[in-house]
């Protein structure tokens, strides 16, 4: 396998999808990814179950009845498909049987609406989240405000690492508010684990989850790509 600090152009594809040479798998320490642009539904297709690509079992799963589910849909953001929570049925959750104690990363790429505090990744043991379209300040959260800005940060691509202090890159720019959120983000999951509001209304394009601080060059490697699949600005990390 070649290193994944390689230039993009030389990397292989992943399972054989799409022209882009990109493979966050190849990064050590990945424990789920989940990407729209690799599934094969049909637009408007409601979705139960969105793969893992990691190969690490860990499939974001439908919480509750089909009306609950989201929606794929395809050429939405540079061409590319997405998953799209948008509340129908009341609300829209998935599980992945994933803990992340410290220190962890994730990855997060969505286009966020702006529309009140939703949570597009949450945590269910302990008050933790990440969202770009919430407008309720608070938009990374970590047991504390790790981001909190009373404007949206929209579309983009957004990283967040939790080790010995808490960081948020936003389109490859450290933009963290508070350095100290550095505890446990707890049980994962997609949208809210229950009725309740802040549910997560968004199209999420990509997501993945490391057991481990991303490195400066890990960090560019998938500010990188996902730029170059989706359009969304990185600015390389020194």
């Amino acid at each position: 396998m070649l290193s994944p600090f390689v230039g993009l152009s030389e990397f292989p594809c992943p399972r054989g999808v799409g022209a882009a040479a990109f493979d966050p798998s190849t990064i050590p320490g990945i424990l789920a990814w989940h990407a729209a642009r690799l599934e094969s539904f049909a637009d408007g297709d409601r979705v139960a179950t969105m793969v893992d690509w990691s190969g690490n079992g860990h499939p974001a799963v439908v919480l509750g009845g089909a009306g609950q589910n989201a929606t794929f849909k395809t050429g939405i953001v540079n061409g590319k498909p997405v998953f799209r929570f948008d509340a129908i049925g009341g609300y829209s959750s998935f599980t992945m049987g994933l803990t992340l104690p410290a220190p962890f990363s994730m990855v997060l790429v969505e286009t966020g609406d702006g529309s009140g505090n939703t949570r597009t990744i949450n945590s269910g043991t302990v008050n933790a989240l990440m969202s770009f379209g919430r407008s309720g300040f608070n938009q990374i959260y970590n047991n504390g405000p790790v981001y909190s800005s009373g404007s949206i940060l929209g579309p983009g691509i957004g990283i967040l690492t939790i080790g010995a202090t808490s960081e948020f890159y936003f389109a490859g720019n450290n933009v963290t508010t508070d350095h100290t959120r550095t505890g446990d983000f707890g049980v994962v999951s997609y949208g809210p684990s229950a009725a309740v509001g802040e549910q997560a209304n968004t199209d999420l394009l990509e997501a993945a989850f490391f057991n481990h601080v991303l490195t400066s060059a890990q960090m560019n490697y998938l500010g990188a790509g996902y730029s170059t699949l989706f359009g969304y600005p990185w600015t390389p990390i020194p």
